[in-house]
């Protein structure tokens, strides 16, 4: 199955990679500009530069997929907390950048969505 991972370098995506890479899944994943991939380097991956929000990557990361394993959050800097001034802009991005993916997701014909 071709199954595509929003949130790959983080815990829980390198964790999916690891099982789903050793049941012989192909996988596609989202990573940002500034990721460290080096954990991931043993497992076959084909990376598309993109994150939420990002409507043509989003397009791109489903395309052909059978699967999308929605696991990605954006959040300001690399803390959990944000300050009062990023709380809109917190949501609108995970809210707006989830719908948009699935409904990337609807477009690509994908079976299904599995949101983590």
């Amino acid at each position: 199955m071709k199954i595509a991972i929003t949130g790959a370098t983080g815990f829980v995506g390198t964790e999916l990679i690891k099982q789903l890479d050793a049941a012989g899944d192909s996988l596609k994943c989202w990573r940002r500009p500034v990721s460290n991939l080096e954990h991931l380097a043993p497992y076959e991956i084909d990376w598309i530069q993109g994150e939420l929000g990002a409507e043509d990557s989003a397009n791109e990361l489903v395309a052909g997929c059978d699967v999308v394993v929605h696991a990605g959050l954006w959040r300001s800097g690399m803390s959990f907390q944000a300050n009062e001034s990023d709380v809109v802009k917190y949501a609108r991005i995970n809210i707006l950048g989830t719908l948009q993916l699935i409904e990337a997701a609807i477009a690509a014909n994908v079976k299904r969505f599995i949101f983590v």
